[in-house]
């Protein structure tokens, strides 16, 4: 078993295999259902669109950088798409050398 473990692993990034490297991430990290934290903002994941779908895990947060734009987002929503934001992160981070 541990060698095929070792078959599934990817490879540290190189210049060398660049275009497998980020295919094989993308697919790890869909096999993990974190990807969409590389497609969508905090914000456009946790965004409430009406009335109807506001509920106590609802909070007004500023939740930008250089504006002071408040937006309602749903604080589950949030607090899951930061889960998922640092596993994504882990796991690329898993197959970059030390020096990159």
């Amino acid at each position: 078993m541990p060698e095929e473990k070792e078959k599934w692993e990817i490879p540290k990034l190189t210049a060398e295999n660049h275009d497998s490297w980020f295919r094989r991430n993308k697919v790890k990290l869909r096999g993990k259902r974190v990807f969409y934290v590389c497609e969508r903002s905090l914000e456009e994941h946790c965004r409430i669109a009406t009335a109807e779908d506001l509920s106590d895990a609802v909070k007004e947060l500023d939740i930008t950088d250089n504006r002071t734009v408040k937006a309602r987002i749903n604080v589950d929503e949030r607090d899951k798409y930061l889960e998922d934001e640092a596993t994504a992160i882990d796991l690329l981070f898993r197959s970059l050398s030390d020096d990159d």
